[in-house]
């Protein structure tokens, strides 16, 4: 039996959480819920739009 792997976030996830953009008021979870079969990706709760920042250097 192979123990669970511990997800590593990257960069942007840890970033994401932190800013609270992931908060849906409406929905029962209190997350958005992405529908990412559309781009961008939509909540289906909501509605809202999921903003995704690319960073150039």
């Amino acid at each position: 039996m192979v123990a669970p792997q511990k997800k590593s976030l990257s960069y942007n996830e840890k970033e994401y959480f932190a800013s609270g953009a992931w908060k849906c008021p409406t929905s029962p979870t209190k997350a958005h819920w992405w529908d990412c079969n559309t781009k961008p990706p939509v909540c289906k709760i909501c509605g809202k739009v999921k903003v995704e920042i690319v960073l150039t250097e």
